[in-house]
């Protein structure tokens, strides 16, 4: 004689806990909150503007802040003559 099977498997129908009351209640009425808790509609909390920060911007920065200077030409070095015409 076989048996019929009347159950049938849901996926999300199995027991857990909430980690915010500790209560047992069923996995499809939880979700995950932005803390990675697993609770239900009830003990969800919005995030908070505390966790997101806004920084001033860093003042501009120039990209060539000193202007084109002509520097005086030096005669470099030879042994042979000195310096040269200093």
């Amino acid at each position: 004689m076989r048996y019929r099977v009347l159950t049938r498997f849901k996926k999300g129908t199995c027991n857990t806990i909430d980690d915010v009351t500790g209560l047992a209640v069923k996995l499809d009425q939880t979700s995950k909150r932005w803390d990675n808790v697993q609770c239900t509609e009830l003990n969800m909390e919005p995030r908070q503007p505390q966790d997101f920060p806004v920084f001033p911007r860093p003042p501009a920065v120039y990209i060539d802040a000193r202007p084109d200077v002509q520097m005086p030409s030096v005669t470099p070095y030879n042994p042979a003559t000195g310096w040269g015409d200093l």
